[in-house]
């Protein structure tokens, strides 16, 4: 995974853990839903999800060795009723009237979070150059975060017992 998402060779994988990321967003007001994305075959239809929470919790199959979680907030306070002034056409069995919602779509949105909370440790990647490690600490040290940071042992050797 460090080739694929730390590429060209500097990156760095950051490790936490369910727990963190609860007290972390402790100050959120906000509901938070923190799940296991599901990995399923593309080629098999299901007829009916739970909700429609479920699909963005659901990715290919292909990428099940990711082992992911997201972490989602879904506003349900600011919801576009389609049908609210819809009129059923029985003619042409369909609904007419239907309401386009042409909001933009907000890109994201910002949370109070305790970085030192989240952290539990920063990783190096094996393949970062040699300098990668002293910038990643300097950076760090410069944002006053606290949480440690060490090189992957990914590409050490084992130990030799004499």
């Amino acid at each position: 995974m460090w080739k694929i998402y730390g590429s060209p060779g500097a990156g760095v994988a950051i490790v936490s853990n369910g727990g963190r990321i609860e007290s972390a967003l402790a100050a959120e007001a906000k509901q938070l839903n923190l799940g296991a994305v599901q990995y399923e075959d593309p080629n098999t239809f299901q007829i009916g999800y739970r909700n429609g929470f479920d699909t963005l919790m659901i990715k290919r199959n292909s990428y099940a060795y990711e082992h992911e979680v997201r972490l989602v907030y879904w506003d349900t306070n600011d919801m576009h009723d389609s049908l609210a002034n819809f009129a059923w056409n029985e003619k042409h069995m369909r609904f007419d009237d239907i309401i386009e919602d042409h909001r933009p779509i907000n890109p994201g949105i910002n949370l109070a979070c305790d970085i030192d909370v989240l952290i539990e440790r920063v990783v190096v990647s094996p393949f970062a150059p040699s300098w990668y490690m002293g910038m990643i600490e300097r950076l760090r040290d410069h944002l006053n975060f606290k949480f440690p940071i060490s090189n992957s042992v990914l590409l050490t050797g084992p130990t030799v017992v004499p």
